[in-house]
């Protein structure tokens, strides 16, 4: 017998989080995420990162329900970074894989 999805608790974790970086015109840094939503019954997604290395991860973004992506310009160039993806819902949170990623390189 299958359980349904929905309703039962958090809402599954995204999957295949990837990201990529580059410049801007200005010379800043930046790293998009992309991820796959793999739920029905998120209410928002969290996105976190922290300096590589670190222990204490911090939410840098609150997307809606449904979202895939995220642009991140608030990084310094040549500084390694993780990042994790949370599908959130009344119930709970349920987390990505983690990567890790060098802005600007």
């Amino acid at each position: 017998m299958t359980t349904p999805a929905t309703g039962g608790g958090a809402p599954a974790g995204p999957c295949c989080l990837q990201t990529t970086t580059g410049t801007t015109n200005s010379g800043g840094a930046f790293v998009s995420l992309t991820w796959a939503d793999m739920s029905s019954d998120e209410t928002s997604f969290a996105v976190e990162r922290r300096v590589a290395g670190a222990s204490t991860w911090s939410t840098i973004a609150t997307l809606p329900a449904g979202s895939t992506s995220f642009g991140d310009n608030i990084v310094s160039q040549g500084w390694t970074y993780q990042y994790r993806v949370a599908a959130v819902n009344v119930l709970g949170r349920s987390y990505s894989g983690e990567v890790e990623i060098t802005a600007g390189q």
